[in-house]
C-alpha cells in the first residue's frame, strides 16, 4: 500500500488519483475470500483510504525534512520547499479530505458500520 502511494506521490498524481490508488491498494491489501462480510461500508473504506493517503504523505514529508511533525499541516509547511507548486497544492487538498473524513459525518454514515455475528446482532436491531 505504501509503496503505491508513495510511486503516485512521487508522479505528481492529484489528491483524486491518490485517494482512488490507496483505495484500490487497500481492498487488495485486505481482500477476503469469495462469501466473506466486509467489515465496513464502501462509505468509510473511502475514508480510510483518504486518511491512509495523508499518513503516508505525513510520512514521506517527515522523511524528506529529515524531522517528525505533529501534523500534516505543519510537515506540509517545512517541506513546501522540496515540492513543486502542483505537488504541495495536492497534498495541501489531501490533508483538507483527511480532515474531512475524519471530521465530517453525516447523520446516516453514523450507523454501526461493523459486521455483528452471534448474539449481540439482535441486540442492535
Amino acid at each position: 500500500v505504501q509503496a503505491a502511494v508513495a510511486a503516485a506521490i512521487s508522479a505528481k498524481a492529484s489528491c483524486r488519483t491518490i485517494s482512488a490508488v490507496t483505495a484500490a491498494a487497500v481492498r487488495s491489501a485486505v481482500a477476503q475470500p469469495p462469501g466473506h462480510v466486509p467489515m465496513v461500508s464502501d462509505g468509510l473504506s473511502q475514508r480510510i483510504a483518504t486518511v491512509s493517503a495523508s499518513l503516508v504523505a505525513h510520512d514521506a514529508l517527515n522523511t524528506i525534512t529529515d524531522s517528525t511533525h505533529h501534523y500534516l499541516g505543519d510537515a506540509l509547511c517545512h517541506g513546501r520547499h522540496f515540492l513543486s507548486k502542483d505537488t504541495a497544492r495536492s497534498l495541501r487538498r489531501l490533508q483538507r479530505s483527511a480532515n474531512d473524513a475524519k471530521h465530517e459525518w453525516s447523520r446516516s454514515s453514523q450507523a454501526p458500520s461493523i459486521a455483528l455475528q452471534g448474539d449481540i446482532s439482535g441486540a442492535l436491531d
